[in-house]
């Protein structure tokens, strides 16, 4: 069989993603029923909350994007902890942040995001969003997007991808970290660029680093950061709210 080459850097344009399109659903990702009734003590019942996704892939809340605005608008980038796998809703950092600030929000985050989607998705939007503010939760270095793959949508981790066709930790062997590492600032050092060409106010928050001091300044280490959300590795209610505040934190100093 051969497998057809994808151009995930063509022309402007929202970009599809791997995650469910038109459509609303209890259960996503490692948010599933199996998982929940793993857990003990959880916080959510399958009633709480589901996810709801707009035509390109994006979970969105009661209401799809309006690319037509007057109001400022805010973007947020990242991974499933941008997209608020496990959480509703309006307790996801991306949404709470995006209250905070005021404006038209669009929540590009996608479930097993790289360094590598949080910059071709920003480059092929932005001449479409038009962003005032750009915030990423900057996903972990050890990531990369594989540009031919037979899952064309599928970017990131392993996150219930069809035929767990992962584009990451496939053929690992193929990297090492030092050229991870590399890839993740070089991308870094592209989105900054982006922000002098166009003028959005940028905040930038790293997963990794976040994490460490989440887990220490909270007295979690010995206790999963997922204890309030309705998965079992996910961030829940409390360090989403965390995250929001070192965004607010970050941008009330900008």
């Amino acid at each position: 069989m051969t497998i057809p080459f994808v151009n995930f850097w063509g022309d402007s344009a929202i970009p599809m993603t791997w995650q469910p399109k038109s459509v609303s659903m209890t259960w996503f990702c490692t948010d599933t029923e199996e998982s929940y009734k793993q857990k003990q003590n959880n916080v959510f019942t399958p009633e709480s909350f589901g996810y709801n996704f707009n035509k390109y892939g994006y979970r969105i809340g009661s209401r799809d994007w309006d690319l037509n605005t007057t109001r400022q608008r805010i973007l947020t980038l990242g991974c499933s902890h941008t997209v608020g796998v496990g959480v509703p809703w309006e307790h996801a950092w991306s949404t709470m942040f995006a209250d905070y600030v005021g404006g038209e929000f669009f929540n590009l985050g996608i479930a097993g995001a790289s360094s590598d989607t949080v910059f071709r998705t920003l480059l092929q939007t932005i001449d479409i969003i038009k962003p005032d503010i750009v915030a990423i939760y900057w996903p972990d270095p050890i990531r990369w997007e594989f540009y031919e793959t037979f899952q064309w949508d599928s970017t990131g981790a392993a996150c219930d991808i069809p035929h767990f066709n992962s584009v990451w930790n496939v053929e690992a062997g193929s990297f090492n970290e030092s050229h991870l590492i590399n890839l993740f600032n070089r991308n870094v050092k592209s989105v900054k660029l982006l922000q002098r060409l166009y003028g959005f106010k940028l905040v930038e928050v790293f997963s990794e680093k976040f994490t460490l001091e989440y887990l220490d300044n909270h007295l979690h280490i010995n206790e999963a950061y997922s204890f309030d959300s309705r998965d079992l590795v996910h961030p829940g209610i409390t360090m989403q709210e965390s995250i929001k505040n070192k965004f607010i934190d970050i941008y009330s100093n900008l």
